[in-house]
């Protein structure tokens, strides 16, 4: 917002607990973001807050440059699952290519109040003390096929 005011602007990085913190007020407002990294659960959490007596209001949504792919929300997630495009360009012919990587990525929005819908592959939050956003995404490589390892990793 080129009219907005910004100030007091803070970033903060604590190691002991794996949170990064940012705050700043915009027309009088403060904001704060908390980000948390979890690799063993392959989770990324953000916590978003503000003192504004009408609360946060926040569109999230999920964005993916390669063009095969289903973006779908429902209650208060998003899911999004694709196959990568190939580096090269789009040359696929037939549907063979999709035995190979593949990729998935779920977004779930937990509010404090306010409101929440899904809408659009969108999840839309309006009014709420605290928006807290969970993330977590994984592809699948495939090497050998999926009959080959079965075979070999005793996978029923």
């Amino acid at each position: 917002c080129p009219d907005c005011a910004y100030s007091d602007y803070n970033r903060t990085l604590d190691i002991d607990n794996s949170i990064h913190t940012v705050s700043y007020k915009e027309s009088g407002i403060t904001y704060k973001r908390e980000y948390f990294m979890s690799y063993p659960d392959n989770v990324m959490v953000i916590r978003l807050t503000s003192d504004s007596k009408d609360g946060i209001s926040r569109t999230i949504a999920l964005e993916s440059l390669h063009k095969t792919k289903n973006i779908i929300s429902e209650g208060n997630t998003i899911t999004m699952t694709g196959y990568p495009t190939p580096v090269g360009g789009d040359k696929r012919v037939g549907d063979h290519w999709k035995n190979g990587l593949r990729y998935a990525q779920q977004v779930m929005v937990r509010n404090d109040g306010g409101k929440i819908s899904a809408v659009d592959g969108m999840i839309k939050v309006a009014g709420a003390k605290e928006i807290v956003i969970f993330m977590s995404a994984a592809n699948v490589w495939m090497i050998v096929t999926t009959s080959f390892l079965r075979k070999i990793l005793w996978i029923r």
